[in-house]
């Protein structure tokens, strides 16, 4: 088994909804992990595609992920779309056009992001 950082322990706990949001506090040892569960911090989001195409770049540059697509994938499932994945390529669609696409290289690893908000 491979060994599971903090950051993916916070945000498996976030995903599966058993707090709002974690904290890394780093102190001279080390670094505890903060599971925030605040019940006035609502769940929803507003617009979830301009959310996602926001914060996963921002996820991948700052969060080792050995897979792009899979990780993209689930987090279009985690906010209630049903993604296409043809090949090395993921789309979304709503109301019969294309609102998200993504592509792919050999090695799994996102190399175009776009969107066209209905």
């Amino acid at each position: 088994m491979e060994a599971i950082d903090g950051h993916t322990l916070g945000m498996i706990a976030v995903g599966e909804q058993l707090g709002q949001a974690y904290y890394r506090g780093p102190y001279a040892g080390g670094a505890v992990l903060l599971l925030i569960v605040e019940p006035q911090i609502p769940w929803t989001v507003e617009n979830s595609l301009q959310r996602i195409t926001a914060v996963f770049p921002q996820i991948i540059s700052e969060i080792e992920v050995k897979n792009h697509q899979v990780a993209l994938r689930h987090y279009l499932n985690h906010y209630g779309f049903e993604p296409t994945v043809t090949g090395n390529t993921i789309t979304v669609r709503q109301q019969e056009q294309e609102v998200l696409g993504a592509s792919f290289d050999e090695c799994h690893r996102l190399q175009e992001l776009k969107t066209s908000i209905l």
